[in-house]
């Protein structure tokens, strides 16, 4: 965020500077040597107030993750808590899913 300054506003504006600096992070991902992370919300969005003529969902869920490393939040039918579906690599989610100190605030189910 400190980077954001006069100089990358007007570097942005001609391009050249920032699709550089985009160039370098894709090369840094393929690599290896950067992992990222995806977060989205559809927190607060009335998905259980759809009805397509057979009544209000029991259960709203997201579709199976394609896309490794990407967590996606959502409000409990009731809108007193949040469920999240994150998806992993494998080796990485076996790790995840047996982790104490996640476990204490969590209960994994599948999505």
């Amino acid at each position: 965020m400190d980077k954001i300054d006069n100089h990358y506003t007007k570097g942005l504006q001609q391009g050249a500077e920032h699709l550089s600096e985009l160039n370098e992070s894709v090369d840094r991902v393929i690599s290896g040597e950067l992992i990222t992370f995806s977060f989205s919300s559809f927190c607060r969005f009335p998905l259980y107030d759809n009805d397509f003529g057979w009544g209000k969902p029991t259960w709203v869920s997201s579709s199976p993750l394609t896309f490794k490393n990407l967590v996606v939040f959502m409000d409990t039918k009731e809108a007193d808590g949040i469920e999240a579906c994150i998806s992993l690599e494998e080796e990485v989610m076996v790790k995840f899913e047996t982790d104490i100190e996640f476990l204490a605030y969590a209960s994994p189910s599948g999505c």
